[in-house]
C-alpha cells in the first residue's frame, strides 16, 4: 500500500510542473536560425557550390534532413 501511495505523490508532483516536451527554443531562436540558414544558403548559391544541404548540416549541427525542411519551408514563403 505504502508503494501506491509514494507512486501517487511522484505522480502529483511531476503534474505540479508545467512540462512541454521537445526542445526549450524560443521563437526569435527559431527565426534567427533560419535567417542564417538563408543568408549562408544564398552565399553558397552565388558560389555555385555542390552539395549546399550537406554543408550546411556540418556548418549548424543539424541533419541533412532538418536543413532540407527548413529550405522547404522558405520555399513555401516564397524566399528562396
Amino acid at each position: 500500500m505504502t508503494r501506491v501511495i509514494a507512486r501517487h505523490e511522484a505522480v502529483e508532483i511531476v503534474n505540479e510542473h508545467d512540462f512541454h516536451p521537445g526542445p526549450n527554443f524560443s521563437e526569435f531562436k527559431k527565426n534567427e536560425l533560419r535567417d542564417r540558414l538563408y543568408k549562408r544558403f544564398q552565399h553558397l548559391k552565388e558560389l555555385g557550390s555542390k552539395g549546399k544541404q550537406k554543408q550546411l548540416a556540418i556548418e549548424f549541427g543539424l541533419s541533412e534532413q532538418r536543413i532540407s525542411k527548413l529550405l522547404k519551408e522558405l520555399k513555401n514563403k516564397g524566399i528562396t
